[in-house]
């Protein structure tokens, strides 16, 4: 599955973005490959985000200069989407891309042999989120019937709770876990029924990896291709609200047709020359953490329902996420709990480190026993090892030379990479740029590098966890949003 080609163009000025991407074109354009791409939507003029968009669309289209040398070959494909702003993250080795406001483009273009990949379309649609927590009661579903709901419409087996099949833990308790865990109730013939339509068929050895970009909450297909392709590591990006520039929830890009919900993607095949264990060998990704801050010793997680965490080491969560604050060291001020703060459950892997990171989205130290709410389908198993960490919302996202091997230059692998950032800053917030004679145009090489605001979603069976941690925790599908986050899907 090796890419061809992977860049990202980071630049303030429109023209150049545009060279860029016409330099690329006059090397893979109209040779029948698939072509992967996102675009910022943080134009200034919307005349050149349709130039953009339209020369990223019709990259494989065949002009008469090359009509005759590219004679009966196939047309290929065009995947990709409109994306979120790098405008609030400072690039240690670029000092002078740092702005003073949003108006740094970017646009990152994937060159893949169209042997080598399966290019596919999503319609499930998002999960519905939660208010506050995902909390359960006793109750009919009335008026609705399995077959009048749509095949991403995620409901409780209300048969089987009123039946007790298979889902009581003992003493007349009901496994709620079991009622709504997705993964569990979509195993076997039924995930293949949900995988998009040319993924239908495929035998799971030949794919080494699946990348691809979605609307928000886009948990009907993540858990499909996690559980049919179990040992394939599945990187999906949030692309970003475009309400106010298109007129569609997102734009998402796929054969010159244009989407607002769903997703579109690619899956990687496996090389069909490689040989001995290269040949069955999947990709490791690696996640970082940036401007996270630990509040708080390892805890345990000892009860949780959902995506709701009842106990941590069988105490108040609630309670002693206040005492961390209340303890807390090396901070300039106390953290409050206002917009501009974010405060989320690090999962901690076998080396000590955050593997995984989930935003709190409520909690209260009185009602129902100080629970918290996270911001995904579930919360970390019990018997989880976790910290609570904060970030600032007030501050820009550094991204270290080191992210990508060696600082941004020529790398030793081609990676797809996503990084969660926070919503615009204010211009109080962030360094005045350099002013020097550097150009204000870089070229990220071998990095396709893509910013959401929504963060990303990632399967991965390789992940390490701590001793004693259950696997559970690591397989399943995880949704990182909190600020700061970064994945990098090695595709070499």
């Amino acid at each position: 599955m090796p890419a061809l080609h992977l860049s990202t163009i980071l630049t303030r000025e429109p023209s150049r973005l545009l060279a860029h991407v016409g330099d690329v074109a006059k090397r893979y354009g109209g040779q029948g490959f698939t072509v992967l791409f996102t675009l910022s939507s943080n134009f200034k003029e919307p005349t050149d985000l349709q130039a953009a968009v339209n020369r990223l669309n019709k990259f494989n289209d065949i002009d008469s200069t090359q009509r005759g040398t590219n004679e009966g070959k196939a047309t290929g494909h065009t995947v990709g989407c409109l994306s979120d702003t790098l405008s609030s993250v400072k690039f240690e080795k670029f000092p002078q891309l740092t702005s003073l406001k949003d108006d740094l483009l970017s646009c990152s273009i994937g060159i893949f042999n169209s042997d080598t990949c399966i290019p596919f379309r999503s319609t499930l649609p998002s999960r519905i989120q939660p208010q506050v927590g995902r909390w359960h009661s006793f109750r009919k579903k009335s008026g609705v019937s399995s077959s009048s709901l749509g095949e991403g419409d995620w409901e409780p087996d209300w048969q089987n709770v009123e039946a007790g099949k298979g889902i009581a833990k003992g003493n007349d308790e009901v496994d709620w876990e079991a009622i709504w865990n997705r993964s569990s109730n979509n195993t076997g013939s039924k995930a293949a029924e949900l995988l998009p339509e040319t993924l239908q068929g495929i035998e799971r050895s030949r794919i080494q990896a699946l990348f691809s970009l979605s609307s928000s909450h886009p948990d009907a297909l993540t858990s499909a291709l996690a559980n049919h392709f179990p040992e394939s590591p599945s990187l999906t990006v949030i692309a970003a609200p475009t309400h106010f520039i298109t007129g569609r929830g997102v734009t998402l890009f796929m054969d010159g047709q244009i989407f607002d919900d769903g997703a579109v993607g690619v899956a990687l095949l496996r090389d069909a020359n490689a040989s001995g264990e290269q040949a069955h060998k999947n990709p490791t990704p690696s996640t970082s953490f940036f401007g996270m801050t630990p509040l708080s010793e390892p805890m345990v997680v000892t009860r949780r329902e959902g995506n709701v965490i009842n106990e941590l080491n069988s105490s108040n969560p609630t309670q002693l996420l206040l005492r961390s604050l209340d303890n807390s060291q090396g901070l300039s001020a106390r953290p409050t709990f206002k917009d501009a703060e974010q405060f989320a459950l690090g999962t901690v892997g076998a080396d000590g480190q955050i593997v995984r990171t989930y935003r709190i989205t409520a909690g209260d130290p009185s009602s129902r026993g100080g629970s918290i709410s996270l911001d995904a389908p579930t919360a970390p198993a019990e018997g989880s090892v976790v910290q609570f960490l904060h970030i600032s919302g007030n501050s820009s996202i550094n991204i270290p030379a080191s992210l990508f091997v060696s600082g941004f230059e020529k790398i030793s692998k081609k990676v797809l990479a996503c990084v969660s950032v926070p919503e615009a800053l204010s211009s109080a917030s962030l360094h005045t740029p350099t002013e020097a004679s550097e150009p204000s145009t870089h070229i990220l090489e071998d990095v396709f590098l893509v910013p959401s605001m929504q963060g990303f979603v990632l399967s991965d069976s390789s992940t390490s966890a701590r001793p004693g941690t259950p696997s559970t925790t690591f397989n399943s599908p995880w949704t990182s949003s909190l600020p700061g986050s970064a994945v990098l899907l090695p595709v070499h």
